[in-house]
C-alpha cells in the first residue's frame, strides 16, 4: 500500500532530506514518489502540481515563511481539500510550536531525530484510521446515513469509530459541491445543516471533545451562538485552558458586543500561542480603537516579526502596523516612516504601490504634531491604486487624519468608503471589530451645512469682512476646504478683511491650497500678479517656520 503513496518531503537542509527518504524508503515508500523541497513557495507550486498522499513540513525552513506559515498557506488556499496526511518534523519540541501548528489540526507530530519504528508506527496508525475515514465519507456519499454506518463496522476501537464521524462531516462541509450529495442525505442542498444534525446526535451520545468543538465551530459559522454557548460554556469549565475552547469563547462574546471579555479571551489563548495572526490583529484592531491597553507595542512588534512571508504579508497590515506605532511614538521625536516602512517589507526601497499607503502616514504624523500645511501636501501626493481602495486600514489612516485636520468633507466621504469596506471583509471576527469602531465614530460626526451655507451667503452678498470673519469662525472644521480658501484670498486682496494675529495662519492655510498645489489656478496667478499682498512665497515661509523641508 505504500508503494503506491506519494509523499513530499519539505525542510531546508538537503542532508536532512535524503536522510528522510532513506528512512521513508525503509518504511516501504517508492524512491521516484518521494519528492523533496528546500523551501515554503516552492513546496506550494508542487501542491497545487500534485495531490500529494502525505506532506512532511519542517517548522524552520530558513530563508521565507517557516513550516507553520506554509500549513496556513495551505489551509486557506484549499490546496490540500483532497485532505492528505500531515506530519509536522520539528527538532524545536517546545510548546508554543505545538500550540501553533495544532490549530491548523496535522495529523501528527515527530520530533527529530526520525525513528524507522516509530515513523512506521504513526504511519500505520494515521493510515488506518484515514482509510476508515475515506470509506465512510465514500459510504454516505452514496448510500446516505445508512451507508455510512455500514462502513463505521470496520472501526476496531470506539476513538477510530469517534474519529471518523467527525471525519466525516468535516469531508462533507469541504467537499463542494454540495449538489454532488445524493437525495439520501439528510439535507441535499445545505451540507452544513446535515453536519450540525449528525454531530448533535452523535454528541448526545458520546462524549467525543474533537466533534463538540466542531459542532460549536459549525454553530458559529452559521451564527446560532445560542447553541454554540450551550456546548462551549461547560466545556470551558472542563478544560478552562484549551486554546480552540478559549477561541470559540471569544467569538461568543464578540458577537455579544462585550469588547472586554472578547479582549481577555483573546490575551489568554495569544498567551498560548503567538503565531495566530488572525488573532494577533484582532487584538490589535481592538487596542488601537476600541479597548486600549499597555500591551499595544508588545504585540505591534510581535506582528511585524511574524508578518513577513505569512498569508497576511500585504500592505493593509503593514500600514496597520506602522499607524499603531505612530501612535506609540512621542509627538516631539518623529519617525521616519519610509525607514520603517522598508523594514517591515523587508524591501530596499518604497514602491510605486506603497506610496500611498506611505503618504497617507505621513499625513497623518505632521496633522497629530500640529504641522497642517504638511500634512495638506502629503495628501495631494495620494495616487489611489488598487490596493489603497479596497483597504480600510489606509481609509482609516486617511479619516483619522481628515479628522485631525478638521477637513469635515473629505473625512465624511473617507467615512463612506470605511462603510462600505466594511461589507468586504472575510474574518467575521475583524468585521465586528471594525463594525463596532464605525459605530461609536458615527455618533460623533456632524454633516451641519446651515453654517456654512450661511458664510457662502454672506459672501456672495459682498459683505467684505463680515462674511470673512464667518469663514474664519468655520475653518476649523473645514481646514482646507478649496470653496472656503478662495473665498478668504479674495476677500484678501479687495482689502475688506481684518486679520486678527491669530487668523494669520488661516490665511497662510487658505494660500496654501492653492499655493501647494502642481498646477496652480489661474484665477489664482492672476491675483497674485495684480496683489502684492499674495507676492510672500507661503511654502517658504511655512516650511522656514515650522522647522521642516519638504521633499515632492
Amino acid at each position: 500500500m505504500l508503494q503506491e503513496k506519494f509523499v513530499l518531503v519539505i525542510d531546508d537542509s538537503a542532508i536532512i532530506q535524503q536522510t528522510t527518504k532513506l528512512i521513508l524508503q525503509k518504511c516501504d515508500f517508492t524512491a521516484n514518489r518521494i519528492h523533496t523541497s528546500t523551501n515554503a513557495s516552492d513546496a506550494m507550486k508542487m501542491c497545487q502540481a500534485h495531490c500529494y498522499d502525505i506532506i512532511f513540513i519542517d517548522f524552520n525552513l530558513g530563508f521565507g515563511s517557516t513550516g507553520l506559515q506554509l500549513l496556513e498557506r495551505l489551509h486557506q488556499s484549499q490546496i490540500i481539500k483532497h485532505e492528505p496526511l500531515i506530519f509536522i518534523i520539528t527538532a524545536d519540541d517546545s510548546k508554543p510550536v505545538f500550540m501553533g501548528f495544532s490549530e491548523y489540526e496535522p495529523n501528527d507530530y515527530l520530533v527529530k531525530p526520525l525513528r524507522i519504528e516509530v515513523l512506521h508506527q504513526r504511519l500505520a496508525a494515521n493510515f488506518k484510521q484515514h482509510q476508515l475515514n475515506k470509506n465512510v465519507f465514500a459510504a454516505f456519499k452514496s448510500d446516505g446515513i445508512q451507508g455510512a454506518r455500514k462502513a463505521l463496522q470496520q472501526a476496531t476501537t470506539q476513538s477510530a469509530f469517534q474519529h471518523a464521524i467527525t471525519a466525516l462531516c468535516k469531508s462533507l462541509v469541504n467537499s463542494t459541491p454540495p449538489d454532488t450529495l445524493t437525495s439520501k442525505t439528510d439535507v441535499p442542498n445545505n451540507v452544513i445543516p446535515t453536519a450540525i444534525s449528525l454531530l448533535r446526535s452523535f454528541t448526545q451520545k458520546h462524549d467525543y471533545l474533537p466533534a463538540q468543538l466542531y459542532l460549536a465551530e459549525l454553530y458559529l459559522s452559521q451564527q446560532q451562538y445560542a447553541e454554540a454557548k450551550e456546548i462551549i460554556e461547560p466545556l470551558r469549565g472542563q478544560y478552562p485552558n484549551h486554546l480552540l475552547i478559549i477561541e470559540f469563547s471569544a467569538r461568543l462574546a464578540l458577537c455579544r458586543g462585550d469588547i472586554t471579555q472578547t479582549y481577555q479571551y483573546w490575551a489568554q489563548a495569544h498567551s498560548m500561542s503567538q503565531s495566530n495572526l488572525e488573532r494577533l490583529f484582532g487584538m490589535i484592531w481592538l487596542e488601537l480603537t476600541l479597548h486600549p491597553t499597555a500591551e499595544l507595542l508588545r504585540h505591534l512588534r510581535e506582528a511585524a516579526n511574524h508578518l513577513p512571508n505569512s498569508i497576511w504579508d500585504n500592505k493593509h497590515y503593514y500600514c496597520l502596523l506602522a499607524w499603531g506605532l505612530l501612535q506609540q511614538n512621542p509627538l516631539n521625536k518623529p519617525i521616519s516612516i519610509e525607514r520603517m516602512w522598508c523594514k517591515f517589507t523587508q524591501q530596499k526601497g518604497i514602491t510605486i504601490i506603497d506610496r500611498p499607503f506611505v503618504f497617507v502616514l505621513q499625513a497623518w504624523q505632521a496633522a497629530k504634531s500640529g504641522n497642517t500645511f504638511i500634512a495638506y501636501r502629503y495628501l495631494q501626493r495620494i495616487e489611489p491604486n488598487e490596493q489603497t481602495q479596497t483597504s480600510f486600514e489606509f481609509h482609516a489612516v486617511l479619516f483619522n487624519t481628515y479628522q485631525l485636520l478638521g477637513m469635515t468633507k473629505p473625512m465624511l466621504m473617507a467615512f463612506t468608503q470605511l462603510e462600505n469596506l466594511i461589507t468586504s471583509e472575510a474574518r467575521l471576527t475583524h468585521q465586528r471589530i471594525k463594525q463596532a469602531w464605525i459605530n461609536t465614530i458615527e455618533s460623533s460626526l456632524s454633516n451641519e451645512t446651515h453654517e456654512y451655507q450661511h458664510a457662502l451667503a454672506l459672501y456672495k452678498q459682498q459683505t467684505g469682512d463680515v462674511a470673512g470673519q464667518s469663514i474664519f469662525a468655520l475653518w476649523p472644521d473645514n481646514r482646507f476646504d478649496t470653496t472656503l480658501a478662495r473665498c478668504l484670498v479674495e476677500i484678501l486682496c479687495e482689502g475688506q478683511l481684518n486679520v486678527s494675529h491669530s487668523q494669520r495662519e488661516i490665511i497662510m492655510e487658505a494660500r496654501w491650497v492653492f499655493e501647494s498645489q502642481h498646477a496652480i489656478p489661474t484665477w489664482y496667478q492672476d491675483l497674485k500678479s495684480q496683489y502684492s499682498i499674495l507676492h510672500t512665497p507661503v511654502e517658504l515661509m511655512t516650511t522656514k517656520g515650522l522647522g521642516h523641508t519638504i521633499t515632492c
